[in-house]
């Protein structure tokens, strides 16, 4: 089957049907010369959709949507959005919403109620309307349940620790929050990894991480000195796994990094960046004494020099200088069960200590090498 330009584009603006390609017979959409199958068609509609999140939470077509394709939409790394706040009203409207109830029906269902309680139906044919609409109703309010009893879900696949205080304040109050201690417990971890932002250094968490589109990135940091005496800055973007290039930085003496809110202090003497400028970061690190004391030793095995590590989600990047008996050390560990998977070992490309330094950075400040 093949289907012309004019049947495509109502297809792909036609987006309360969407989901439902999948479940066709396999077909071909034709676009000029261009020819498209199933899945080519999908990816179009999803990538609008990412793109124009924004207005899309706003439609009909987001309500009615099942709760696999609003997970796939949330948690998705390509989201664009203005702010996580957005995400969050979204999700709200979502679960409250009674699918296939119309303003029309809505209407009736409230007059209905109304002369129910006014005055006893003496028709047969009007009680066997009243009961169609109670079990229509029925029907809507568990649609509803269930979709209430998966808000810790969604949730979860939100990034809540981004969210604005205003937002979070607002979630620790609502109805639907309070009705499952799931909820609630992780919007008070949100809140609670907030505030010791502002306080200490802290490890990423699943709810902090920027997606792939978002305003900032979640970095590491780490220097070298060139042959001129310029100190070279690059990032290391965990998401993309790709490096950034930052401008060099001029001094006369050796420099100490400190991230704290969304600002990079670098701390010397005659420190000079040129004429360059980037905004600055926000540190996500923080030391776990404990912990290294108990599981430091099952690491690694080899004489290996460590600069730092970074935590991100259940991940763990080790940083340390080039070394020959890291590659030959086949006992290191690769995870920690239950803590750690994958572990990954980065090497820098010289044998001088360097600092591996977790921090957040506006995306405008990168450049790619």
């Amino acid at each position: 089957m093949v289907i012309k330009r004019e049947v495509a584009y109502g297809i792909v603006e036609g987006l309360s049907d969407f989901w439902k390609c999948e479940e066709l017979q396999n077909f071909t959409v034709t676009l000029g010369i261009t020819s498209l199958g199933v899945t080519e068609v999908l990816d179009i509609v999803w990538a609008f959709i990412f793109k124009h999140a924004f207005y899309f939470f706003k439609t009909d077509f987001f309500l009615e949507m099942k709760l696999l394709d609003v997970l796939n939409l949330i948690k998705s790394q390509d989201l664009e959005t203005t702010s996580e706040d957005v995400v969050i009203y979204a999700l709200l409207k979502w679960v409250e919403f009674r699918p296939c109830l119309t303003l029309t029906e809505s209407e009736d269902s409230t007059k209905s109620e109304d002369a129910t309680k006014s005055e006893d139906s003496t028709k047969s044919e009007d009680s066997t309307m009243d009961l169609g609409r109670l079990i229509s109703n029925m029907k809507r309010n568990k649609e509803g349940c269930i979709r209430k009893q998966h808000l810790p879900d969604l949730l979860l696949n939100t990034r809540t620790c981004l969210l604005s205080p205003s937002c979070l304040e607002m979630l620790i109050g609502h109805p639907l929050v309070k009705e499952t201690k799931a909820a609630t417990d992780i919007i008070i971890k949100s809140i609670l990894y907030q505030v010791k932002v502002g306080q200490s250094n802290e490890q990423w968490l699943s709810g902090a991480i920027y997606g792939s589109n978002g305003n900032y990135v979640n970095i590491a940091i780490t220097t070298w000195e060139n042959a001129i005496g310029a100190m070279q800055i690059k990032a290391f973007a965990f998401l993309s796994k790709k490096w950034f290039k930052l401008p060099d930085l001029f001094s006369g003496s050796s420099v100490t990094f400190i991230a704290y809110e969304k600002s990079l202090y670098a701390i010397g003497q005659s420190i000079s960046v040129g004429d360059e400028m980037f905004s600055g970061f926000t540190s996500r690190k923080k030391q776990f004494k404990d912990f290294q004391l108990k599981y430091l030793a099952k690491l690694w095995s080899c004489e290996w020099s460590l600069h730092e590590a970074v935590a991100i989600r259940d991940e763990l990047y080790i940083y340390g200088v080039k070394s020959e008996a890291l590659k030959e050390d086949f006992q290191k560990q690769t995870s920690l069960e239950g803590i750690f998977s994958p572990i990954v070992y980065m090497e820098n490309k010289d044998t001088v200590p360097s600092t591996f330094k977790p921090a957040t950075l506006s995306r405008q400040s990168l450049v790619e090498k």
